[in-house]
């Protein structure tokens, strides 16, 4: 196995591509969520904008107003969302099936070291390892460059 010059993970670095890692999965479904949530259908009469007597809006017209309000707001954060997925993606590109298998017992499913060595018929000390190999892949590559949130 060939080493990776990248200068050592450090703690803090380790800490932020874990998080990443563990975030990945529901990126991909809060992306979904946001997306359908911001694609309201209203009926014509919410589109009416009436006001009723006294100056007050109903009900329906502040709906469709924050709707249009936030519109470009709920815009751009799915747009960051989709950017951070699309990074995250990018960089495990980088890396070869079986530190697939890791990242995906590791971090989408949750599993222990342990749990992963055995699924993988390996010692835990070896999923360390190769945690450490990943981890630098992934600096190397520029996963920390992330800066959306």
């Amino acid at each position: 196995m060939t080493e990776i010059d990248v200068g050592k993970v450090t703690d803090d670095e380790r800490a932020k591509i874990k998080a990443l890692l563990e975030e990945y999965p529901q990126l991909k479904s809060k992306i979904k969520i946001k997306i359908i949530d911001s694609h309201k259908e209203y009926a014509l009469q919410a589109v009416d904008f009436k006001k009723v007597s006294g100056g007050e809006t109903n009900a329906i017209f502040s709906d469709v107003e924050s709707y249009v309000t936030n519109k470009e707001e709920v815009k751009q954060e799915v747009i960051n969302l989709i950017k951070k997925r699309d990074i995250i993606a990018a960089a495990l590109e980088c890396l070869n099936k079986r530190e697939m298998k890791v990242v995906r017992y590791k971090y989408f499913e949750g599993e222990s070291d342990l749990k992963t060595g055995c699924k993988m018929e390996v010692s835990e000390r070896t999923i360390s390892n190769w945690k450490d190999d990943i981890f630098a892949k992934l600096k190397k590559v520029g996963i920390l460059e992330i800066k959306i949130d």
